[in-house]
């Protein structure tokens, strides 16, 4: 896999790693929520064996360190301007 390759598996896996992580934090959940998450369950099944394939090579950094700290990220980024949006 190209190094370009392997940063956009990145990217979709931290970012429906999130939408799956936000729709789990929602009480009431319509219809139509319950099937994004299902959808992005099965996206996250098809792209975690990727994903760990690219960590196994990689002595520095573990898959779900390195995951959460993304979403840490993300979640500061949102949290700094979300006045703004």
């Amino acid at each position: 896999m190209k190094k370009a390759e392997r940063i956009k598996s990145h990217k979709l896996f931290g970012l429906m790693t999130i939408l799956a992580d936000e729709l789990d934090g929602i009480d009431t959940i319509s219809g139509d929520a319950k099937q994004i998450k299902e959808k992005c369950r099965e996206l996250l099944d098809l792209l975690d064996p990727k994903i760990d394939s690219i960590f196994q090579h990689s002595e520095k950094v573990s898959k779900t360190t390195y995951i959460q700290e993304v979403t840490n990220k993300i979640d500061t980024i949102f949290r700094k301007h979300y006045k703004s949006m």
